[in-house]
């Protein structure tokens, strides 16, 4: 079976992507092709190369790469969001952009693959636009609301992982409402992808389990109320995601940042564990090395 794997990202997360779409393909089942596509308005020449000769150890992959530069301009998207960059916003566009596929994996590159992506994908045959993961929930979490314009949370899952019914989305015409939603409310969006998709698309949004993308900050905060709304996970979900995970999202918190900028952050061993693996490696230390000799500090 073929899958489209799209992601979005630019120069700056370049590395990260790199050990987002190893841990991906040296994980998933080499049954299946994995078509991965990239969305971008920013990436040199040497990192996309790079990345192609990085999958020379996968036979049932290929990359491409779909510059948005025209897209930004047609479609007036922001530089950024609410602080978001706006590769964000390319999650809205994604079925109008690829008219050849019916379903696609929509996937964040602030990650770490270690499970295989392809079961849910292949169970996903349902007429919902779009498949997103439960969370789990802190005690002072609000319930969903779908008026943006109220202090309530206005997402009920996650959008770092996520399985898109593009054939669904063209024909009910869902980029342009994603779109026209964003410009109208573009002063209340706070996460603006999750706002948007969540909104939009309810009801139509099949629940995936947890463990599709677990949040590293489960790993580090304990006192989760289970159940609390029928869309968030149940106690054995979230266990079940800290034990036997498909994805690692490496959401960041007030006490630590991403794993590439904090070594002590949750889980970061396992983030170095996989770039160990790219070729990416050396670039990313002797970067490192440089930025630290300016400041005459080590890590």
């Amino acid at each position: 079976m073929n899958i489209p794997v799209i992601m979005m990202f630019d120069d700056s997360y370049v590395i990260p992507a790199s050990v987002a779409i190893y841990s991906l393909l040296k994980n998933a089942v080499r049954q299946h092709f994995y078509d991965l596509r990239i969305m971008y308005t920013n990436i040199s020449e040497k990192h996309k190369n790079k990345l192609i000769e990085m999958l020379d150890g996968f036979s049932n992959a290929s990359i491409k790469f779909f510059n948005m530069k025209e897209y930004n301009t047609k479609l007036d998207i922001p530089d950024t969001i609410s602080g978001w960059p706006r590769e964000i916003i390319y999650k809205l566009i994604i079925a109008d952009i690829f008219t050849d596929i019916d379903r696609a994996i929509v996937t964040d590159v602030d990650v770490v693959f270690v499970g295989d992506v392809s079961q849910e994908f292949i169970k996903f045959k349902t007429d919902e636009y779009i498949a997103m993961v439960k969370n789990s929930t802190l005690p002072h979490d609000k319930p969903f609301s779908l008026d943006i314009t109220d202090n309530n949370i206005h997402f009920m899952y996650g959008a770092g992982y996520m399985i898109y019914n593009t054939k669904a989305m063209r024909r009910d015409k869902m980029p342009k409402k994603y779109i026209d939603f964003m410009h109208k409310n573009l002063q209340y969006l706070r996460f603006p992808d999750q706002e948007i998709l969540n909104i939009v698309n309810y009801p139509n949004i099949k629940p995936l389990h947890p463990r599709n993308m677990a949040l590293v900050s489960w790993w580090r905060l304990k006192d989760f109320v289970f159940n609390k709304y029928d869309y968030n996970s149940s106690e054995k979900e979230h266990l079940e995601s800290l034990e036997k995970p498909i994805q690692i999202h490496y959401v960041t918190w007030t006490t630590w940042a991403k794993p590439w900028k904090d070594i002590n952050a949750p889980l970061a061993n396992l983030w170095y564990r996989y770039l160990t693996y790219t070729n990416f490696f050396t670039e990313f230390f002797i970067t490192k090395n440089k930025k630290h000799q300016k400041r005459f500090l080590w890590w």
